[in-house]
């Protein structure tokens, strides 16, 4: 039923989400140092790159999820039973999808030979789970021919994809 409808990813990172202030009062609760980020009542960054160059490592662990819905397409194998153009009964049931990604990145500081340099390593569905079962052709990531007994708007067949980087400044 809402298969149609665009998504969006909505996350918050939570460096830089509190206050210097409630920042400096944690880190004193737990016995740690956030004097490298925050001097003089605020934090040090003061764009994107300065931020990032605050942390030399960071992992981001993100869970996608897609709650089960109805296949209300005319490929549901349970006929669709529509009463005033509203669909009321039949179609098919779709499982919920979870899937996980982490990311993880590890920025060389000035006391290395790689100072600036970035290597990273992204692994998207952690748990190499299967999309759940579809009946019908939603296209999605394979183009016209492909997509059938997945959602290919909401799922993604090709299950754990493993990148790792390399970023410099030349």
């Amino acid at each position: 039923m809402t298969s149609h409808l665009l998504k969006a990813e909505i996350h918050c990172h939570i460096e830089g989400a509190a206050a210097p202030e409630l920042v400096l009062q944690q880190a004193a609760k737990y016995g740690r140092d956030a004097t490298p980020y925050i001097r003089d009542g605020s934090f040090v960054w003061n764009d994107f790159t300065s931020f990032l160059a605050a942390y030399d490592f960071s992992a981001d662990l993100f869970w996608n999820h897609t709650g089960g819905y109805k296949n209300w397409s005319s490929t549901s194998v349970n006929p669709i039973i529509v009463q005033s153009g509203i669909p009321t009964g039949g179609g098919d049931d779709v499982d919920a999808d979870n899937t996980f990604d982490l990311n993880l990145q590890y920025i060389f500081g000035s006391g290395s030979r790689f100072n600036g340099w970035i290597v990273s390593l992204n692994v998207r569905n952690l748990t190499d789970e299967e999309p759940p079962f579809y009946n019908g052709n939603t296209s999605g990531i394979f183009g016209n021919a492909a997509g059938w007994g997945y959602n290919g708007f909401v799922s993604n067949p090709v299950g754990r994809l493993v990148t790792l980087g390399l970023r410099t400044r030349m």
